[in-house]
């Protein structure tokens, strides 16, 4: 009997199978991190679950609802939207990626899963402009599917290992965030190397390109934050040097003006946004208790969501100066994507399962705060006019 989807809903949870132990036997390669952080990302977001859990309990949004049986992923690493919509996609230690069809959903039902299996952990994923090819990253291995009508693979190259992944707005560029340092920028649908970019020293984890295609920005786990010539590979401004915190994600704003980055951390952190064009900080907005993992921009660019190791995740509402709204979930959040109609929120993270949001129903209160949710004790910055006003750097 299939199960009926409530379009009033103010969230839904997509939830998978638990992935296969094999993960956590030899038969797996892991991917080349320290030992150090990678004891820090399984403790912190369980540290994280006890402080949120035990301080004040787990906060879902109001009337959110299973609408798939348990199939959990042993721990997702991203989640994302194909560019018309229709596709939501999500991978993580299991192996697998997996997609569901939109377009089922008013009908009561999820299409789907569509299962596309990896040899390894699976790090990143990324659509083409034109939804006709998946990119997935996976230790030591990149695959490009061509999809028609199901998916197949197209292409598979080995030898290095990849965290950032995003295809240019044209799709004809397909760029690449290596372990090494490097980006590689590869012609599609060739997938022909045409350039390879240098400038970071630890690994590239986000690269993203601005909405005209011009710009590449590039975050790393060193903490360096670079702004590049999409066109010519050249290098054009540095906006961040090498810090503390390394930089999991990296993304511009829909109209192209903003850079946002999320640094994941042990202690407390602010989202920091850019001018892209200048590259004088905006703004910085605090809340998180603990590091940021995730951020991403509605499609009309009034809205920025970002999820924390500390659990939470917020809504910023860029334009108006509000307070951000306040959600709390119980374990560390990995990934976060709008779909393209800006009608639903997808989240997910170390609690095995996909989260959705329909934000056409969500409507925060008078301070900011959705009605009958909390609010962040610790708040955000508020300016008159705009949280993307200038402040002054702190």
């Amino acid at each position: 009997m299939p199960l009926e989807l409530d379009s009033t809903a103010l969230g839904s949870a997509l939830r998978f199978e638990r992935a296969s132990e094999r993960i956590a036997s030899g038969t797996t390669r892991g991917s080349r991190l320290s030992w150090p952080f990678r004891l820090t990302a399984i403790v912190l977001p369980v540290l994280a679950a006890m402080f949120w859990t035990g301080a004040s309990g787990s906060l879902s949004p109001p009337h959110n609802r299973a609408i798939a049986p348990p199939r959990p992923i042993r721990q997702v690493e991203a989640v994302t939207f194909s560019p018309d919509g229709r596709t939501l996609a999500a991978c993580g230690l299991d192996r697998e990626v997996r997609l569901w069809d939109r377009s089922r959903w008013n009908e009561g039902q999820l299409g789907g899963p569509e299962v596309l299996p990896h040899s390894s952990v699976v790090h990143a994923i990324a659509f083409s402009a034109d939804c006709a090819s998946l990119a997935t990253a996976s230790d030591r291995t990149l695959t490009i599917w061509s999809r028609n009508p199901s998916y197949q693979r197209l292409v598979e190259r080995s030898g290095e290992t990849y965290h950032g992944l995003a295809f240019s707005p044209d799709g004809r560029t397909l760029a690449l965030g290596a372990e090494d340092g490097s980006i590689r920028l590869w012609e599609m649908p060739e997938a022909r190397e045409r350039a390879v970019l240098r400038g970071h020293s630890g690994t590239v984890t986000s690269v993203t390109f601005s909405p005209d295609g011009k710009r590449l920005v590039s975050g790393s786990r060193e903490g360096r934050l670079l702004l590049w010539d999409a066109i010519t590979g050249a290098e054009r401004r540095v906006l961040m040097t090498e810090g503390s915190a390394p930089i999991r994600v990296a993304a511009f704003s829909p109209d192209g003006r903003t850079i946002g980055i999320a640094e994941p951390s042990s202690e407390a952190m602010a989202v920091v946004l850019f001018d892209a064009e200048t590259g004088e900080l905006r703004t910085h907005l605090f809340g998180h208790a603990l590091g940021i993992n995730s951020l991403a921009f509605s499609p009309d660019g009034q809205i920025l969501a970002t999820g924390g190791v500390d659990g939470a995740m917020k809504l910023w509402y860029l334009k108006h100066a509000k307070e951000p709204t306040f959600l709390r979930e119980g374990f560390s959040l990995n990934s976060l994507a709008f779909s393209p109609d800006g009608r639903w929120l997808a989240y997910a993270g170390a609690d095995e399962c996909v989260q959705l949001m329909d934000i056409t129903t969500f409507r925060p209160g008078p301070s900011g705060s959705a009605e009958g949710d909390d609010l962040d004790p610790t708040g955000g910055r508020k300016n008159p006019d705009s949280l993307l006003a200038p402040v002054d750097p702190v």
